[in-house]
């Protein structure tokens, strides 16, 4: 984890060298700067556009199908966007130097990148599992323990997410888990006026 809040990963594309990543369920692909991506057989883009980030980065990209390294374990070709150009500021400055790229996890995300993880196994019928303590991602289910809960969906889950504020009443609310560096909030409604200050 870095700057409390953002899971961070290496990975290779292309056969480049190793980048720190950002694993972020609130979006979907993954995106990376031109200058992170490996050269010796790349081939002819598939696609090209604009995309951007909540929070203050757009870029040009092209998309490309090329394999990615995590971990020493390569896939299949894999539709990636190459970031050409960003304004107003770079990945590296928008992710506060912590990582280079961004890799969503989100199905039910609206982008900005292509479906780039569907083929790996296990993403999006058993999730992702973030272990901080032994500082590990895991693509698949949790393989530690039976799940206190499950919900439906991701980010977004289907169904309602029950909230309790300082042992008060359950209220419920839609949720969004969004692993992308934010602390989260909460609807302002549920909370009194001492709570507030």
């Amino acid at each position: 984890m870095q700057g409390v809040t953002e899971p961070v990963l290496d990975l290779a594309v292309n056969g480049g060298s190793q980048v720190p990543v950002l694993l972020d369920s609130g979006s979907d692909g993954l995106v990376i700067p031109i200058q992170d991506i490996g050269w010796q057989t790349l081939s002819f883009p598939v696609g090209l556009g604009f995309g951007s980030y909540s929070g203050g980065l757009d870029y040009f990209y092209l998309t490309f199908d090329m394999p990615v390294n995590f971990d020493g374990v390569e896939t299949d070709t894999l539709p990636v966007d190459v970031a050409i150009f960003e304004w107003p500021t770079t990945f590296q400055g928008f992710l506060a130097g912590y990582a280079d790229a961004i890799l969503g996890t989100g199905p039910d995300s609206a982008g900005p990148g292509p479906d780039t993880i569907a083929s790996l196994p296990g993403v999006y019928d058993e999730g992702v599992y973030i272990n901080e303590a032994a500082g590990q991602v895991e693509f698949g289910a949790n393989p530690d323990a039976t799940p206190l809960y499950t919900l439906a969906g991701g980010p977004i889950p289907s169904q309602d997410v029950y909230v309790s504020i300082d042992g008060g009443p359950l209220h419920a609310v839609q949720a969004d888990f969004d692993s992308g560096g934010v602390f989260g909030t909460i609807p302002s409604n549920l909370l009194t006026s001492s709570e507030i200050n």
